[in-house]
């Protein structure tokens, strides 16, 4: 298992897990978004966003087909 956001064995984890990890993402998505109306040629965040994203997006098509 990678590190704390970094969903790669869904099969370990409950479904309350992936939500928290969900939850997490969601908030670090969207506070990535606030950031970047500030700094919006900061490529860095935007990086960080889509990895945020991205990890919300993967961990709830598993949650939808449990």
């Amino acid at each position: 298992m990678m590190g704390r956001n970094n969903c790669t064995c869904q099969g370990e984890r409950s479904k309350a897990q992936l939500m928290e990890t969900i939850g997490q993402s969601a908030f670090a998505a969207y506070d990535t978004l606030l950031y970047m109306d500030t700094h919006p040629q900061d490529q860095e965040a935007m990086a960080y966003y889509h990895k945020q994203a991205g990890i919300r997006r993967e961990i709830g098509r598993a949650v939808q087909q449990e």
